[in-house]
Order: structure tokens, then C-alpha cells, then sequence
């Protein structure tokens, strides 16, 4: 009885400690979808880039091993704050506060579009420019999904209960 009890109160212990709840930053996010494959006719559409001449600038802070994601986080920011669809010509500043965390800051122009309407030939020359220089522009949104977490926890929660199943297999034998 003493065994039981006193390997029960491991498992509660061992449970507790390692399987704990962790709290995640809030993250924005954006799905797109490109449009082209068979049988897919996609007609060209022109939108004119409105250009704040004033830059604006965002902030994010994490671990130095999420950089891209930091970076993505800062732009999301300034364009949140801006009320922008994107930032035109953004510049990143990476500068660590600790030896594992980083703060990124992105500064730019923000830039809303406007005036959506299918391209016609006149806006061919626009077109063709635009392929001969193109413009760094950071978009608040990334085309991969978000990595899942908690596979360790199940793994540790099934190796418990085959150990209490072991336990008490050979507990019930004596």
C-alpha cells in the first residue's frame, strides 16, 4: 500500500512539474492565396501606391532565434499603427537586450493602394518598369504556417501512464 502511494505521488509531482501551461505572444497573421495553375485566367489589375513622404517605424521583441518572425512582427506593427497596407523601402535594426533576446525595429514609408481597376494597355509602360526595377516592400503577412507545439507533452503524458500501468501490473503481482 505504501508503494501505491508513495509512486502515485511521483506521478502527481513528475506531472505537475512538466506539464505546465505556457502563455504565447499574440501574433497577426494574414492567408493569401497566388492565383495562376490550369485553367485559371487571371486578368492583370493596376492599384496606385499612395506614399506617405514621412516614415513611420515598428517595434518587436523575442528570442534571437525568431528573427524573420521578429521582423515580421515589427512591420506588422508600424503598419498597424500607421492605418497602412504596407511599408515601401523598410530598414530593419536588430539590436540584442540580452544574450538570447533581440528587439527588432523596422522603419518606413507607409504606403496605401488605391484605385483598383483592371490594367489596360497604357499602363503597360508601369508593367514593364516595375519587372526592370523592382521595390523592396515589406508586407505584414508570412506564406507559411505557424509551427504546432505540444507534441513533447503527449509523448511525456503517454510514457506516465504506461509507467503507472507498469506499476501497478507488477504491484497487484506480489
Amino acid at each position: 500500500m505504501f508503494q501505491r502511494n508513495t509512486l502515485f505521488l511521483c506521478i502527481v509531482v513528475f506531472q505537475t512539474l512538466f506539464s505546465s501551461c505556457a502563455i504565447l505572444p499574440r501574433t497577426d497573421s494574414a492567408r493569401f492565396t497566388f492565383v495562376h495553375g490550369a485553367g485559371v485566367v487571371h486578368h492583370p489589375v493596376m492599384a496606385d501606391l499612395d506614399v506617405r513622404n514621412t516614415k513611420v517605424s515598428g517595434e518587436a521583441t523575442g528570442p534571437a532565434t525568431s528573427q524573420a518572425a521578429l521582423r515580421v512582427q515589427a512591420v506588422a506593427s508600424a503598419v498597424k499603427d500607421s492605418g497602412a497596407d504596407l511599408l515601401v523601402e523598410p530598414i530593419f535594426d536588430i539590436n540584442p537586450v540580452s544574450s538570447s533576446r533581440i528587439v527588432v525595429t523596422v522603419t518606413g514609408f507607409p504606403a496605401n493602394y488605391r484605385n483598383f481597376r483592371k490594367a489596360t494597355l497604357d499602363d503597360l509602360p508601369f508593367i514593364e518598369a516595375g519587372m526592370q526595377r523592382p521595390v523592396q516592400v515589406a508586407e505584414a503577412h508570412t506564406d507559411s504556417e505557424p509551427k504546432k507545439k505540444g507534441g513533447a507533452g503527449i509523448a511525456i503524458l503517454i510514457v506516465v501512464l504506461v509507467g503507472m500501468v507498469a506499476a501497478l501490473v507488477s504491484g497487484g503481482a506480489m
